[in-house]
This record gives structure tokens, C-alpha cells and sequence, in this order.
């Protein structure tokens, strides 16, 4: 029963890591279209974000394509493929959070530019459509984590929340340089909502990089432990 268990949560896990991957794929295509058509600090940043983002669902949708061996090796080594994801999750929100930060003050120090383009409309119809469309992912990977709580599925749960935030963030602020373009103000608009995208990002990442740390500990203390009782034998 509990190895019937286990298939089943982790083909539930397969299944909502591919359709994150899938869903995806399309926006990431469109973005880099927006953000190539555009002069807005937002989609620019939006697509280093979803270029990061795609990496950390494939390796997520890769980790949870693994079938869980029962055996201690087996399960040593699901752990460590789980851990990997979580890292990867972390440092790729640590490099995006690091470029919006760097370019947002950058913009602000050279007074500001305002978003202009063929690609604004586009990218806010975009992440406004997204926003959703992560709900909905976001919302899987809650159930799978209430059901088998893991650092890997938390850390799944707190990319989307990131998206999700982003999506909305960038989708009003290419809203409101729009509306009040050519006004002293507009210039500013970019580069406050990619501080604000930091600062999204940053309250997300905190858990996945505890989780992740936690980890590490975790898995030197066992090794010490193994060398310790290895010895002990000998």
C-alpha cells in the first residue's frame, strides 16, 4: 500500500510539474518577443525571470519524473535530487533578484525611462493572463504540498507565489506608465515596480534558502554519522 502511495503522489507531482513546464514555454516565447519589442526595464526583467524561472521547472519536472526506491540508497539519492532542485530554485531568485536590483537603480540614477513600445501592451495582456494561469499551478503544488510536505514541493510553492507576485507587479506598473505616460512620473514607474520585483523575490527565497541550508546540514550530519559507525565496525 505504501509503495502505491508513493507512485500515486509522485505521479501527481510529475503531472503538475509538466503542466507547469508546458504552460511555460509559450509565455517565455512571448515574453522574449515583448521584452526584444519594448524599452521597459519590466519585461526585460521579466524575461531574465522566466529564462531562470524554465530552468528551475525543468529540474523540478526532472526530479519529480524519478521513481522513489525504497531502498536506504535508493532514498539517499531522491533526497539529494530533491535538494538539488531546491538549490537550484534558490540561487536562480538570488541571480534574478540581483539583476532587477542592479538595473532598477541603474535606471534611477540615469533619471528614469519610460516604458515605451509595441511589446508593453503585449507584455501587460501577458502577465495579467499568467497571473491566473500560475494560480492554478500554484494551487496544485499547495495540495501536493499538504499532502506530502517536502523541502522540494515548499520550494515549488514559493517559486509560484514569486510568479505570481512578478506577474501581478509587472502587468500594473506597465498598466500605469500607460496611463499616465508623458507625466514626470512615468519614467519612474519601470524601475520602482523591478525594486519591487526584488523585494518579492526576496520574501520567497528566504524559505527555499533555509530549506535549503537545512538540508546541507542534514545530510553532513548523516554522513558523519555513516563515517562514524564505519569506523566503529572497523
Amino acid at each position: 500500500m505504501a509503495t502505491i502511495e508513493n507512485d500515486h503522489r509522485r505521479s501527481a507531482s510529475e503531472r503538475t510539474a509538466r503542466v507547469a513546464v508546458l504552460a511555460g514555454l509559450p509565455g517565455l516565447s512571448l515574453v522574449t518577443i515583448a521584452a526584444l519589442s519594448a524599452n521597459s526595464l519590466a519585461l526585460h526583467a521579466d524575461l531574465v525571470l522566466s529564462l531562470l524561472d524554465m530552468a528551475v521547472l525543468v529540474t523540478a519536472w526532472a526530479v519529480a519524473r524519478r521513481r522513489r526506491d525504497d531502498a536506504p540508497t535508493g532514498r539517499r539519492a531522491h533526497a539529494r535530487a530533491e535538494h538539488l532542485a531546491g538549490t537550484l530554485a534558490a540561487f536562480c531568485m538570488l541571480v534574478s533578484m540581483s539583476v532587477v536590483v542592479w538595473a532598477a537603480i541603474a535606471r534611477i540614477s540615469a533619471g528614469g525611462v519610460a516604458p515605451s513600445g509595441a511589446g508593453v501592451v503585449v507584455g501587460m495582456a501577458l502577465n495579467g493572463v499568467y497571473a491566473a494561469i500560475n494560480f492554478w499551478i500554484l494551487g496544485n503544488w499547495r495540495r501536493r504540498l499538504r499532502e506530502q510536505p517536502s523541502p522540494f514541493v515548499r520550494a515549488q510553492v514559493c517559486l509560484f507565489w514569486d510568479k505570481i507576485s512578478t506577474n501581478l507587479i509587472i502587468a500594473t506598473s506597465l498598466a500605469v506608465g500607460l496611463v499616465f505616460a508623458g507625466s514626470p512620473a512615468a519614467p519612474y514607474t519601470d524601475p520602482v515596480a523591478g525594486l519591487l520585483i526584488a523585494a518579492a523575490t526576496a520574501r520567497w527565497v528566504a524559505p527555499v534558502i533555509r530549506d535549503s541550508l537545512r538540508g546541507l546540514w542534514i545530510a553532513r550530519t548523516r554522513r558523519r554519522r555513516r563515517q562514524t559507525r564505519a569506523l566503529g565496525i572497523a
